[in-house]
């Protein structure tokens, strides 16, 4: 009875010492850390040339130690207007410094310098009792006045890049001009030699008849002659002058038509490359549906039987079935290969 008694006590004081030991490390666990979101607005973060940028951030941060942070603090409030927000801009004025002018932020340095920042900011603006879990740097604004050039620049950068296009199109047109106005002037060059050889014609058929008049002894048989060579002569130099400019309109037309051609050809080239290129992506859909049907009868010689039994049908006319169980999985098939062949 003595014994059963002191085991009881003992069985009593060991759950009392346990009790003790989970309250008590209960009691030593560390409170929830709460978490807090801070937004601002630094303005006037100047840059190494000395432009001011605008820079909205976001910090997430918690109160490690609540007590010390009420002490030292008294509010979040207060943390954020009297400590967080100006740090932030003391930091970010440090690491602006580092770059030195404002066009190398605006394009090509803008990540580095918004990475720079951030990195900054997580390494420097914590506090005693205070730890800083992230910051998002949301927004950089520059100034009205230089966004306000670099609009103007980009819209003068596109207006010159028009000018230079269009100046292209019209050294072509000048150009094209020019080899009109070369050929225009070659048929003229050869229309004046014409006319001047019909007028020496004439004048030549003028002296002629003055001759004759003046020639009244001349019987009618030799003024007819002389009329007939001199009409002769004005048809053979007419026909020439007629077949020279047939040439050069013929020679102009020649270079029309080559040209067209060309274009033709070029065109013709280009439809040639697109069938091709549709026919190498039909043979490509083809030789994958092949693999994907050589798999299938692999793994399901009833469904390859069924295959030859169905052409073997089709030449005679007859109809097969497949006589599986999984007639269902077969008549998907077939249409996915009706569908295909279609």
């Amino acid at each position: 009875m003595e014994t059963k008694t002191k085991f009881i006590t003992l069985l009593s004081l060991t759950f009392f010492l346990t009790l003790t030991s989970c309250q008590k490390k209960q009691t030593q666990q560390e409170p929830v850390r709460q978490q807090m979101v801070s937004q601002s607005v630094l303005n006037g973060v100047r840059l190494a040339d000395g432009m001011p940028l605008s820079i909205k951030l976001s910090t997430r941060w918690e109160i490690a130690d609540s007590k010390h942070f009420e002490k030292q603090f008294g509010s979040t409030g207060r943390y954020d207007t009297l400590v967080l927000t100006p740090k932030q801009l003391e930091l970010a004025n440090q690491v602006s410094n580092r770059f030195e002018h404002v066009d190398s932020v605006f394009t090509t340095q803008r990540q580095a310098f918004i990475l720079q920042l951030k990195q900054h900011l997580l390494n420097k603006l914590g506090e005693e009792g205070v730890e800083v879990n992230d910051v998002i740097v949301s927004k950089i604004e520059f100034p009205a006045s230089y966004t306000n050039v670099k609009e103007r620049l980009a819209l003068q950068e596109q207006e010159l890049k028009s000018i230079r296009k269009q100046s292209v199109i019209d050294l072509e047109n000048a150009e094209a001009q020019k080899k009109k106005a070369i050929a225009q002037g070659v048929v003229n060059v050869e229309q004046a030699q014409i006319d001047a050889r019909l007028e020496k014609i004439q004048a030549e058929m003028e002296q002629s008849r003055r001759a004759s008049m003046l020639a009244k002894a001349e019987t009618d048989k030799q003024v007819a002659e002389r009329r007939a060579q001199a009409e002769a002569r004005r048809q053979v130099l007419l026909a020439e002058a007629d077949a020279r400019q047939r040439e050069l309109y013929a020679d102009v037309e020649v270079e029309r038509s080559r040209k067209l051609n060309n274009v033709e050809v070029k065109k013709q080239e280009e439809l040639a490359q697109v069938e091709l290129k549709k026919e190498e992506q039909n043979n490509e859909l083809a030789y994958q549906h092949n693999v994907k049907m050589a798999s299938l009868c692999e793994q399901r010689p009833a469904y390859a039987s069924y295959l030859i039994n169905k052409q073997m049908a089709e030449k005679v006319q007859i109809a097969v079935l497949p006589n599986d169980k999984n007639a269902t999985v077969f008549s998907g098939l077939l249409n996915q290969e009706m569908t295909f062949a279609k």
